[in-house]
Order: structure tokens, then C-alpha cells, then sequence
């Protein structure tokens, strides 16, 4: 169990309204991430919105002092390209990449004073979530969602911190631009002529063997294309 990442110890992941709602080191495990991608992407069929997403990692001093916490998770947008700034976070601490604060209540209202929480963060729940964490964590066993016990650490101090963290698909691919027929576009938009794409360089997502229907359908089209066009 490593000291920094989703699940470390001496964390834990909250939801946009300061519930836990999952096993926190699942989302090391496997293949892929899919079962914590969905439950991630869940809508509350009740208000129609998107409570776990971004969840919110809330952690202690020691993790944000034991290295840069960019690549905090398995994928991390821009990562190796976006200047992430300084190897302590200063840099993300002072661009808000992290929130700081010298209270669980303090760092409720910052998280809700973001623009992608948009005040859905209650302080008095996330207090409450903290302290049944470092009780559990103390005791051993985490009762709710039944983490690995090596993960279970009570957050000890007066500081906290939280980063946001966003569900993303298993693959995202991007690839060529397409029309319809599967023409590649130029950068004008225009056909290329006898230039054609198919499969997952022409997809936006890819997701276990979503590709295969999307290659022998394609595959075709752009093949009866081919052959017909001049």
C-alpha cells in the first residue's frame, strides 16, 4: 500500500455532499477502474444530479509533505505535459489545485466555495464522515464499505487537505476526425481524398471490447467507400 494515491493511509473520499461511498482502495485494483468509474458517474435519480462527481480525497499533512500529488491517481489529465509547478504543491496549493485549511469545517466551506462543487459540500456531514472514519480507522474495520484494514489510518492533526477527483472512461482515444463515410478531415474540415479511418483511431472512447462493433461496422462502410470513390 503505498503512501500517496486514492486509498493511502491517513485519507478517505467523500462525494460532492461529504458521504463517503466507497472502499476508497478499490480503485487500485484490477485491470481497470470500471467499478469505481460507475459508481463514480451514479446520478441520484432524486434530484437528477451527479453527487460523486468530483469526489473529494481528504487527506493529512504527511501525504501532501511525502511527494507531488499531480499524478495523485492512475491518470491524470496533462500529466508529463502541464507544468504542475513546484515537487512541495506549493504551486497547486496556491493555484487551488489543493485546498488547504486548519479545520474539517474550514475545508467543507472551501470545497463548497469551488466552482465545481457549487456550495453542495456540507461541513457539519463531512465532520461527521471524519469522525466515523478515524473511529473505524482507530478500531481496525471499516464497517461501511469494508476497506482494506492495512489502508485504515485515523487523519491525525489540525491541517487538512482536499484535491478533486474526476471519473474519466477507461481509454480515451481522441484519434483522427472523421465524416460520416469515414473520410479523415483536414484541419479546414475536408475530406482527404482516399484517406479513410476505422476502428480506435478514429473513436472517441474505448471501453473493454466497445471497439469491436465499432471496427466491423465502420470497416465496412469505409471499405465499400473506398472502393466506390475515385
Amino acid at each position: 500500500m503505498g503512501l500517496v494515491g486514492v486509498g493511502a493511509p491517513g485519507s478517505f473520499v467523500v462525494n460532492a455532499l461529504g458521504d463517503r461511498f466507497i472502499a476508497e482502495n478499490k480503485i487500485m485494483g484490477g485491470i481497470t477502474n470500471n467499478s469505481v468509474y460507475e459508481k463514480a458517474a451514479e446520478q441520484n435519480l432524486d434530484t437528477m444530479t451527479y453527487d460523486n462527481m468530483p469526489a473529494w480525497q481528504i487527506f493529512e499533512e504527511e501525504i501532501f509533505k511525502s511527494r507531488p500529488l499531480a499524478n495523485l491517481t492512475r491518470s491524470t489529465v496533462g500529466y508529463g505535459f502541464v507544468d504542475y509547478g513546484a515537487a512541495d504543491n506549493s504551486d497547486a496549493l496556491k493555484k487551488g489545485w489543493v485546498l488547504k485549511a486548519d479545520s474539517i469545517e474550514e475545508l467543507a466551506k472551501k470545497i463548497a466555495e469551488t466552482s465545481v462543487n457549487k456550495g453542495r459540500m456540507n461541513p457539519q456531514k463531512l465532520t461527521e464522515t471524519l469522525k466515523r472514519f478515524n473511529e473505524m480507522s482507530t478500531a481496525g474495520k471499516d464497517e461501511d464499505f469494508g476497506r482494506n484494514p492495512k489502508s485504515l489510518k485515523p487523519l491525525e492533526g489540525t491541517v487538512f487537505y482536499a484535491i478533486p477527483l474526476f471519473a474519466g472512461g477507461s481509454n480515451t482515444k481522441g484519434g483522427l476526425k472523421t465524416n460520416a463515410e469515414h473520410q479523415v478531415l483536414d484541419w479546414d474540415g475536408k475530406p482527404i481524398k482516399g484517406l479513410y479511418a476505422a476502428g480506435e483511431i478514429a473513436c472517441g472512447l474505448n471501453r473493454g471490447g466497445a471497439m469491436l462493433t465499432d471496427a466491423l461496422v465502420f470497416g465496412q462502410v469505409t471499405g465499400k467507400a473506398a472502393a466506390t470513390k475515385k
